[in-house]
């Protein structure tokens, strides 16, 4: 559990780096979770991502629709830092 905490506290010391630099998101840290608001989507990509990918494969809805994608990304860049 100790190293998981340290991983999410150097994901939000990124994450807050990020944050100064643009005005993009908000993040609010809760224990070992941060809540994160993203600004300035376009409708048109909220509502498709919706349609095509959260009501087909996310019952729980957009959230637990997020976290899959990000833990799918993460996973794609370790096994691509691996390869190389």
């Amino acid at each position: 559990m100790e190293r998981a905490g340290k991983t999410i506290e150097q994901a939000f010391i990124l994450v807050h780096k990020l944050k100064r630099r643009t005005a993009m998101s908000k993040i609010t840290r809760t224990g070992d979770y941060v809540s994160l608001t993203i600004y300035d989507i376009s409708a048109e990509l909220l509502h498709e991502f919706s349609e095509y990918v959260v009501k087909p494969h996310y019952p729980g809805g957009i959230g637990p629709a997020i976290k899959d994608l990000m833990r799918k990304a993460v996973q794609e860049q370790k096994q691509k830092g691996k390869k190389e």
